[in-house]
């Protein structure tokens, strides 16, 4: 075997090891060319098949926007676009949409790499679907505001009255969410009066009770 020849199986070899990783990255991963019209893809790994339905077939020559909707965030895309036209890095978490229509928050990475034998810079684009992460995050928001809610809650009584009763002890955090729900209710509901009832306070200091006053 000549020298030529080895390292032909040798490249061949290599190639072959570099796709079966990315396959198994545990993501989806696509490879564009800028320097052809529109930024089409001209690789895609099993991963990205598994996350959208798509194959190959429908995937190759397309550029990747395909895969946005009506929900997709206008800003998110914008940022997009400006680390690709500046050639950037560039992190988001954005809707995306599968074949079959379903949507998924796609973590998308894209990374600008140059190879320089061919003297061009390629965009990677590795994508991972986020979507129970986010429904958590907004799941725990949810019942952060439902808990400060109740936490404050104003009673109307009569015409132009409410009471804030208030349970348990009353902290500089608590006495801030306080004011500010009260101000909020009070531009609303344009009570005259807003009667304060602490009986079920256990406890609060001399800084609590000035600042509850002002």
């Amino acid at each position: 075997m000549n020298h030529h020849t080895f390292n032909k199986l040798h490249d061949i070899k290599k190639n072959e090891f570099i796709k079966t990783a990315i396959d198994h990255v545990g993501a989806g991963v696509v490879i564009s060319d800028p320097q052809q019209e529109d930024n089409p893809i001209i690789y895609m790994n099993e991963g990205f098949e598994q996350l959208t339905g798509y194959s190959s077939e429908e995937v190759l020559g397309k550029n990747c926007r395909f895969l946005q909707g009506e929900d997709s965030n206008t800003e998110t895309i914008k940022k997009i676009h400006e680390a690709l036209k500046n050639t950037e890095q560039v992190q988001v978490e954005i809707k995306n949409y599968r074949k079959d229509g379903s949507m998924f928050w796609n973590e998308l990475q894209i990374f600008p790499v140059y190879l320089e034998h061919l003297e061009q810079t390629y965009f990677v684009g590795v994508q991972k679907d986020v979507t129970v992460r986010k429904e958590a995050e907004r799941l725990v928001g949810h019942y952060s505001s439902e808990v400060k809610r109740l936490s404050t809650p104003i009673v109307p009584v009569e015409d132009h009255i409410s009471i804030l009763p208030l349970i348990g002890t009353v902290d500089e955090q608590r006495l801030q969410q306080m004011l500010d729900t009260v101000s909020h209710h009070v531009q609303q509901s344009k009570d005259e009066y807003l009667i304060l009832d602490l009986s079920a306070i256990s406890s609060y200091n001399g800084e609590i009770h000035r600042g509850s006053m002002r």
